[in-house]
């Protein structure tokens, strides 16, 4: 993994802004730094000039000779690479007879790309990567993101020409770069708690969804996929899924294991992460494996079943236990960090547990992506509750159930509270259509909130139903279960959950790299029914089957925990000053981006207990932290069309 920028701009472009570029993502690639830029040609009766910046994690051949920018044998073609290709052995056999300089990834996939061309070559891979390809001879720009959008990539295209990075913050970074804030983009971000690609939530740059190519020429560019999820065919389940499902999970661990430096595993005693461990344990023996625990907070400790994990299948195992003081002492360094708005609060977790890796080892295999293959999350199960509730006789609904509700308090924190959240949060959706329930279950703030807390947002406060509804038409599935699998696959995978272990991983130059994900088992699954996936409460049912002898008794049995932190206790104890300090009237007042009076309601409701918005409240703190620090207050906070 590294971290990669550069820019084709008309007139020319300053080595200052690359190296700006680059030292914005020096936490991605401590290994080392490399720039180049191309003599100046013309395209479109102008002059135009390209450069590249690379900072490097070496993961293949850390030698100097795996350097980036690379260029190729010829001389014709650049690259510039932020991933790895797991199957770059296999690939050189497409190139026989090469005579290969660096025993990189990078190199493969360069010189087939010059042999192939870039859409067939990328058809070839098996990995996860962001890219750059510069065509001397085509005067071409290709960017390119690997087909889950496991890698970020970002970009700022106009009749000047384009730049891209790896983070966001890398763009900021060029001089005269503009900050201007998307409403739209906020209006996600208080719906999801992310802002989904394309948008960013800054109205100049974007980001390359996934499976998407980006190129530039004569002066103008476009986009297009070249890849995207299997079309949703009439399932069918034939005799040897088993054994498919089972090979092709194996072999990709078996890839993902390639590397020259230390390899462990992300440990959390779940069913993924143990299959995974599993796995990578059958292949090559005893390794590392790591985990957090709240010893705190019990109701989200997952201590002892990743112990019992490590134990059945010998790893050396690493815990890593995180308190209230750890919380205060990392946090402000942390939301200062965020680029853009990200509402994900396991993002603290990721982020303390990967510097926790990264003194042990350089790459981590996680769990991450089952959930979504194969309907892991609970709300999934929604319309089977929601079946039972609408059989409960109306009087005894109206006047007993839903007043009872009413009066009980929400707590993440204790068990009999977090199942009233999950309650309410599911009567919340009782008569809407889909797309609306869809929404419902997802969002932070619903559209009153949003207008009480952004007055100015007008006709973008409905931007989030406009983008579910949006995805779950292109994603239409074979079934309700289908559809919402699918969307998950394009909406909260790559943007959420995805986002956030990049973000907590490569601050502290850690690879994580997603077993699940690899696109020979994300194929396979999107074609098993829905059947294989949920049955009755049972969730994860193929993997069940397939992997249960793998499996201890007591995960087999384990209910979906998720890797969630305790953000309530959290925001009532230790991060309590932050929270007042940064929400304060005088510090809304300065921006004056969000209204006063509805973040101290919202405060004082889940620091007095009358309400559990621990969610809410932490988006709140991270979107404050990042206006204070990254907003340009003089951009016009016009209303604009909620066309996207």
């Amino acid at each position: 993994m590294c971290g990669i920028a550069g820019i084709v701009a008309r007139g020319g472009v300053e080595q200052a802004d690359l190296s700006s570029m680059a030292a914005a993502l020096s936490h991605r690639g401590p290994d080392g730094e490399g720039f180049v830029r191309s003599g100046a040609f013309h395209a479109a009766g102008e002059t135009w000039q390209v450069g590249f910046a690379h900072r490097r994690l070496a993961v293949f051949d850390p030698t100097p000779a795996g350097a980036q920018p690379m260029r190729s044998r010829s001389g014709r073609t650049w690259i510039v690479l932020n991933g790895e290709i797991y199957n770059h052995h296999e690939l050189r056999r497409h190139l026989s007879g090469f005579p290969f300089r660096t025993g990189t990834d990078t190199e493969v996939l360069l010189e087939l790309i010059e042999t192939l061309g870039i859409e067939r070559a990328l058809e070839r891979t098996n990995g996860i990567f962001a890219l750059a390809i510069w065509d001397d001879v085509e005067r071409r720009l290709c960017l390119a993101r690997d087909r889950l959008g496991v890698k970020p990539l970002f970009y700022a295209a106009s009749a000047s020409g384009v730049s891209f990075a790896s983070e966001l913050r890398a763009l900021l970074a060029r001089r005269g770069a503009s900050c201007a804030l998307d409403p739209r983009a906020l209006s996600e971000y208080l719906d999801f708690g992310f802002v989904p690609a394309p948008r960013t939530i800054v109205q100049d740059v974007a980001k390359l969804p996934p499976g998407s190519l980006l190129v530039w020429s004569e002066g103008g560019h476009r986009i297009f996929e070249w890849w995207s999820l299997p079309a949703a065919a009439a399932a069918r389940v034939e005799p040897g899924w088993r054994e498919g499902l089972y090979a092709r999970l194996c072999d990709s661990v078996r890839l993902q294991l390639r590397s020259d430096v230390p390899v462990g595993c992300f440990l959390s005693g779940g069913v993924d992460s143990t299959i995974v461990t599993a796995l990578a344990v059958r292949e090559c023996g005893p390794l590392d494996t790591f985990s957090v625990r709240f010893p705190e907070w019990p109701l989200l400790d997952e201590g002892e079943y990743a112990r019992a994990v490590a134990r059945s299948l010998g790893t050396r195992h690493h815990e890593l236990p995180i308190a209230g003081q750890d919380v205060l002492e990392a946090a402000p360094a942390l939301l200062d960090a965020i680029d853009e708005p990200f509402a994900d609060s396991s993002l603290l977790a990721v982020s303390l547990l990967s510097r926790f890796a990264r003194g042990v080892v350089t790459v981590a295999l996680s769990g991450d992506g089952a959930d979504e293959l194969f309907a892991g999350y609970r709300r999934y199960q929604s319309a089977r509750w929601l079946a039972r509730w609408r059989r409960v006789p109306t009087p005894l609904r109206v006047y007993v159930a839903e007043p009872v509700l009413r009066r009980m308090a929400e707590d993440r924190g204790t068990r009999r509270g977090e199942l009233v959240r999950r309650a309410r949060k599911l009567l919340a959706c009782a008569g809407l259509s889909s797309d609306a329930q869809a929404l419902a279950l997802a969002r932070i703030f619903g559209a009153e909130q949003k207008r009480l807390l952004v007055p100015w947002m007008g006709e973008a406060t409905e931007a989030g139903l406009h983008r579910m509804r949006d995805l779950r038409a292109v994603a239409r599935g074979r079934d309700e279960l289908d559809t919402r699998l699918r969307v998950d696959l394009l909406l909260g995978l790559p943007d959420d959950m995805l986002a956030k272990v990049d973000r907590g991983s490569m601050a502290h130059g850690l690879e994580v790299r997603v077993p699940f994900l690899d696109h020979r088992v994300v194929e396979y699954a999107c074609a098993l029914p829905s059947g294989l996936k949920l049955r009755g409460a049972r969730s994860k049912v193929a993997l069940r089957e397939v992997f249960g002898a793998a499996l201890p008794a007591r995960v087999r049995r384990r209910a979906k925990a998720g890797f969630d932190a305790p953000i309530g206790a959290w925001l009532r104890g230790p991060l309590r000053g932050l929270v007042r300090d940064t929400l304060a009237p005088g510090a809304l007042a300065r921006g004056s981006w969000l209204s006063a009076e509805a973040v101290l309601q919202l405060v004082h409701d889940h620091e007095s207990g009358r309400g559990d918005h621990a969610w809410q409240v932490w988006s709140l703190l991270v979107l404050q932290r990042w206006l204070e620090r990254w907003a340009d207050a003089r951009a016009a906070r016009r209303e604009p069309s909620v066309a996207a």
